[in-house]
């Protein structure tokens, strides 16, 4: 199939493009290996480069517009933050 086909395609069908299709499946996969214990030690950074991301600018402006949060923001939201915990072990 020709990139030209492709592309009528997916604006036919899902209404998206190539690059918002693509963009999708890494920030979903961003969002699961943020939820995953084993890449707890990884930079966000990281964690965007290794699902297809080539600069941070791009990896927060996708994010934040596929997800409506900062990339901090989101793991903070699914594993709380720091100092949340010690207030808590504090109280």
């Amino acid at each position: 199939m020709s990139d030209k086909k492709l592309s009528e395609l997916l604006n036919q069908q899902l209404s998206t493009n190539f690059y918002n299709l693509i963009n999708e499946y890494r920030v979903n996969e961003v969002k699961q290996k943020i939820k995953d214990k084993e890449y707890y030690k990884y930079t966000l950074l990281s964690i965007a480069h290794d699902c297809g991301f080539q600069s941070k600018t791009s990896f927060n402006r996708v994010f934040k517009q596929k997800t409506g949060m900062s990339p901090s923001l989101y793991k903070e939201s699914q594993h709380g933050s720091k100092n949340s915990k010690s207030i808590n072990i504090l109280k």
